[in-house]
């Protein structure tokens, strides 16, 4: 059962490709055929144990999708997704509640499919729409309809004089960790420790600015540290890219680079008591807020807080939105 149905979603790869009503450019769908033999020799990929789980699999998911019934794709999936519904959201309604209903009936009336694919242990990405990782499960979704995010107020946060807080200080855990190995081994804080909780790790210490290794002298907006100062962290309208502040979003009107977060957005201001039960307690929070920080071709999720004497600092660092909601659910 775990072996079939690791591949089964593939088939929901290759057909959910099929555009929302927003998209520009649809993307060709792969076609199988009603039986396993004939699926062989119109797909021209070999008879292996693979391509026979791909087709029983994908005949198990087209009649889920007949059904309506989310319970066999539940087994289908890692969860949370990088995006896509939540494992709560996906249990407690229909299949069809989450794809528009063209894509929803290319699915229900498809054949299951044969295709080679790499098994190995890199994640693959299909047509640039659905990811998976190398045992065929199913990783991302992005091809579902969106659902707002409800986790509290989206709204600006800006300092009491209404100065912007730029996003290089929406912190992040960088992809190569450069950023958290750097504090781990100055401040003798153990990594993990300073990735799964760094509100905890906020202390007189932290707020330390750390000019890094890796450069010879550097400007105070490049020195690392987790409660940042409000002198490091305010700018004026004229500062941000104004294309982007009148959708709510913070970018510096400055020429992005590789490497630099793009621009950051509010995704709403959320009770106090999310940060202080998550934080060290020896600073007092004044503002609790979930951020999403969009990089090259990448985002981050986060929740932040600004602390009195006017500091901000990260309390949670998420690889996904829907890691975030997760976390958020038990509030």
């Amino acid at each position: 059962m775990i072996n079939s149905s690791r591949a089964a979603f593939l088939l929901v790869c290759l057909l959910l490709v099929v555009p929302a009503a927003t998209a520009k450019h649809p993307l060709k769908i792969f076609h199988g055929a009603p039986n396993y033999q004939e699926c062989l020799e119109k797909s021209k990929v070999p008879d292996t144990p693979f391509s026979r789980r791909l087709w029983v699999s994908t005949k198990a998911v087209i009649e889920a999708f007949k059904q309506d019934d989310p319970r066999p794709l539940w087994a289908m999936i890692n969860f949370p997704l990088k995006s896509g519904p939540l494992e709560s959201e996906l249990l407690s309604g229909r299949i069809s509640d989450w794809f528009e209903p063209e894509v929803y009936q290319k699915v229900v009336s498809a054949d299951p499919i044969c295709r080679g694919f790499r098994d190995d242990n890199s994640e693959g990405l299909l047509d640039g729409n659905i990811w998976l990782n190398g045992n065929g499960r199913i990783t991302a979704m992005p091809q579902t309809i969106k659902k707002s995010f409800d986790f509290g107020k989206k709204e600006m946060v800006t300092w009491d004089d209404g100065t912007y807080i730029p996003e290089r200080c929406i912190q992040y855990h960088w992809s190569s960790s450069d950023n958290l190995e750097e504090m781990s081994e100055r401040w003798k804080i153990p990594f993990d420790d300073l990735a799964s909780m760094p509100g905890m790790m906020v202390s007189k210490l932290s707020q330390e600015a750390l000019c890094p290794s890796w450069m010879s002298n550097c400007a105070d907006k490049d020195r690392l540290s987790l409660a940042k100062p409000k002198a490091e962290c305010s700018v004026t309208e004229k500062d941000v890219r104004p294309d982007l502040l009148k959708d709510g979003r913070i970018g510096e009107n400055i020429d992005p680079y590789l490497g630099l977060p793009d621009y950051y957005e509010v995704l709403g201001v959320i009770p106090n008591k999310v940060c202080e039960d998550n934080s060290s307690g020896d600073y007092k929070v004044t503002k609790c807020f979930s951020t999403k920080t969009h990089l090259y071709r990448d985002y981050r999720a986060g929740v932040h807080a600004i602390y009195e004497a006017e500091r901000i600092g990260p309390i949670k660092f998420f690889d996904t939105e829907n890691e975030l909601k997760e976390f958020l659910r038990g509030y």
